[in-house]
Protein backbone atom coordinates (compact mmCIF):
# COMPACT_ATOMS: atom_id res chain seq x y z
CA UNK A 1 0.00 0.00 0.00
CA UNK A 2 0.90 3.02 0.00
CA UNK A 3 1.06 4.73 2.79
CA UNK A 4 -0.04 8.38 2.57
CA UNK A 5 -3.05 7.09 0.55
CA UNK A 6 -3.73 4.38 3.12
CA UNK A 7 -3.66 7.22 5.79
CA UNK A 8 -5.98 9.31 3.65
CA UNK A 9 -8.43 6.31 2.23
CA UNK A 10 -9.09 4.27 5.05
CA UNK A 11 -11.56 5.26 7.56
CA UNK A 12 -13.41 3.57 10.60
CA UNK A 13 -16.70 4.82 11.50
CA UNK A 14 -19.84 3.16 13.88
CA UNK A 15 -22.58 1.94 11.95
CA UNK A 16 -24.14 5.70 12.74
CA UNK A 17 -21.40 7.08 10.66
CA UNK A 18 -19.77 8.75 13.42
CA UNK A 19 -15.79 8.26 12.93
CA UNK A 20 -13.52 6.76 15.54
CA UNK A 21 -10.42 8.55 16.25
CA UNK A 22 -7.17 6.31 15.95
CA UNK A 23 -3.38 5.93 15.04
CA UNK A 24 -2.98 3.86 11.48
CA UNK A 25 0.04 2.44 11.15
CA UNK A 26 1.46 0.34 8.20
CA UNK A 27 3.60 -2.66 8.95
CA UNK A 28 5.28 -5.88 7.13
CA UNK A 29 6.49 -3.88 3.88
CA UNK A 30 3.51 -1.74 3.95
CA UNK A 31 1.18 -4.96 3.69
CA UNK A 32 -0.32 -4.81 7.02
CA UNK A 33 -2.61 -1.99 7.75
CA UNK A 34 -3.37 -1.68 11.85
CA UNK A 35 -5.70 1.20 13.50
CA UNK A 36 -5.29 1.73 17.43
CA UNK A 37 -8.12 3.66 18.50
CA UNK A 38 -7.56 6.92 20.33
CA UNK A 39 -10.60 5.68 22.97
CA UNK A 40 -10.86 2.11 24.19
CA UNK A 41 -13.43 -0.22 22.05
CA UNK A 42 -16.59 0.00 22.76
CA UNK A 43 -19.47 -2.68 21.92
CA UNK A 44 -21.12 -1.60 18.51
CA UNK A 45 -21.31 -2.39 15.24
CA UNK A 46 -18.72 -0.46 12.79
CA UNK A 47 -17.19 -0.44 9.59
CA UNK A 48 -14.04 0.28 7.76
CA UNK A 49 -14.40 2.58 4.87
CA UNK A 50 -12.09 2.30 2.13
CA UNK A 51 -12.27 4.26 -0.96
CA UNK A 52 -12.03 2.11 -4.31
CA UNK A 53 -9.25 4.35 -5.82
CA UNK A 54 -6.71 3.53 -3.15
CA UNK A 55 -3.71 1.81 -4.75
CA UNK A 56 -0.73 -0.03 -4.29
CA UNK A 57 2.81 1.26 -5.16
CA UNK A 58 2.47 -1.11 -8.42
CA UNK A 59 -0.94 0.76 -9.50
CA UNK A 60 -3.54 -1.71 -8.44
CA UNK A 61 -6.77 -0.73 -7.17
CA UNK A 62 -9.38 -3.01 -5.31
CA UNK A 63 -11.94 -1.18 -7.46
CA UNK A 64 -10.96 -2.82 -10.65
CA UNK A 65 -9.10 -6.05 -11.90
CA UNK A 66 -5.54 -6.13 -11.28
CA UNK A 67 -4.88 -7.43 -15.25
CA UNK A 68 -6.35 -4.49 -16.84
CA UNK A 69 -5.73 -3.69 -20.58
CA UNK A 70 -5.27 0.21 -19.66
CA UNK A 71 -5.51 0.64 -23.51
CA UNK A 72 -8.72 -0.89 -23.73
CA UNK A 73 -12.46 -0.31 -22.64
CA UNK A 74 -12.33 -1.31 -19.36
CA UNK A 75 -14.63 1.12 -17.28
CA UNK A 76 -12.86 3.19 -15.04
CA UNK A 77 -13.11 3.28 -10.96
CA UNK A 78 -15.85 6.35 -9.77
CA UNK A 79 -14.52 8.33 -7.44
CA UNK A 80 -16.67 7.56 -4.98
CA UNK A 81 -16.77 3.61 -5.07
CA UNK A 82 -16.49 3.08 -1.46
CA UNK A 83 -15.42 -0.58 -0.21
CA UNK A 84 -16.58 -1.34 3.37
CA UNK A 85 -16.04 -4.47 5.67
CA UNK A 86 -18.03 -4.24 8.56
CA UNK A 87 -17.32 -5.57 12.01
CA UNK A 88 -18.99 -6.17 15.82
CA UNK A 89 -17.47 -5.42 18.95
CA UNK A 90 -18.63 -7.21 21.70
Amino acid sequence: MDSALAQRMMRVLWKDGAVVEGRVDLSDEDRLWCFTPVSPWSAGKGEIRIQALIEDLAGNQIGRAFDVDMVGNDPPVNHGDVVSVSFEIR
